[in-house]
């Protein structure tokens, strides 16, 4: 009896795992150092992810991770297939210093793109841009980061 419920349990894990699974161009991981200086909305060099949207268009979720310091408030948004910047979600990034002996203050963000934000049938470019909100000169270093996207289900 033991062993069925840990058959099942692996099997409901692995089918889990399976359905998390993110295909390659909609995922991205840098773990080089880069620093943002100057006015908003700049791209974020290599931030960018595709996605291939079926022909009845479907909202996708896109999700930023990162760890950074900066020396003032960041606005954060996502250009859509080479568009505009902007807000689909969160886009206050606060002033944010070590926490905890590490040199870094990790975040999330998470973005709700719908169809009628500029989504096409097809492949579609989604690429994050950021900038202060305040003073040009203040800087951003961004630590590890990934961001991945998928259809909203």
């Amino acid at each position: 009896m033991k062993f069925r419920r840990f058959v099942t349990f692996v099997a409901c894990m692995l089918t889990t795992a399976a359905a998390l699974a993110v295909p390659v161009g909609q995922v991205h991981r840098t773990t080089t150092q880069i620093k943002v200086t100057g006015p908003c909305c700049q791209d974020i060099s290599g931030e960018t992810v595709t996605i291939t949207e079926p022909a009845n268009l479907v909202s996708v979720v896109l999700e930023w991770s990162m760890e950074y310091v900066s020396t003032g408030p960041f606005a954060v948004g996502v250009r859509i297939n080479g568009g505009g910047c902007g807000d689909y979600g969160p886009e206050y990034i606060p002033t944010k210093a070590a926490v905890r002996g590490t040199p870094f203050y990790p975040t999330t963000i998470q973005f709700v793109i719908l169809p009628s934000d500029g989504l096409i049938a097809g492949s579609n470019t989604l690429t994050v841009c950021e900038g202060p909100t305040v003073n040009n000169n203040d800087t951003m270093t961004i630590g590890t980061r990934t961001l991945a996207v998928h259809i909203s289900k």
